[in-house]
């Protein structure tokens, strides 16, 4: 059980790095390209 969380905290942790890591980009693409 405590295995199962962890493992679900650890992948929510890299969804929401990689998440922020895109929408980052993405934000700054727009905002250069204008």
């Amino acid at each position: 059980m405590t295995n199962v969380k962890l493992v679900a905290e650890k992948a929510d942790m890299i969804m929401y790095l990689k998440w922020s890591e895109y929408s980052t980009e993405g934000f700054y693409g727009i905002q250069s390209e204008k």
